[in-house]
């Protein structure tokens, strides 16, 4: 029969690695919020529709050359320059007003 101790500790080992990330972007992200850090206003889901159609290498080497720059200007280089590439969501088009006509 087993201790309480030794169930417990067979239950309480370390999780594995991390996975690798699902996809391109995913992982073009974890490179952005490896160097940059993560806030509450700059999350993963910002920086996924930041990256848009970018791709990985194009990605990696606007953070190699962030990584030179102070700190303070890090987010907003990555920000401008991932312009091109961002996400557009579609503007909504405002309904025309009935007009009452009498």
């Amino acid at each position: 029969m087993d201790t309480i101790g030794s169930i417990l500790e067979r239950y309480q080992k370390a999780k594995s690695e991390e996975k690798p990330a699902p996809h391109e972007k995913a992982a073009a992200v974890n490179e952005i919020i490896s160097l940059l850090g993560e806030s509450k206003a700059y999350d993963y889901k910002y920086w996924l529709v930041r990256v848009g159609s970018a791709s990985y290498s194009t990605v990696l080497g606007i953070v190699k050359a962030a990584k030179d720059m102070p700190r303070e200007m890090r987010g907003g280089y990555i920000t401008n320059q991932l312009k091109p590439y961002a996400v557009k969501k579609p503007r909504k088009k405002k309904d025309a007003r009935p007009t009452d006509s009498k």
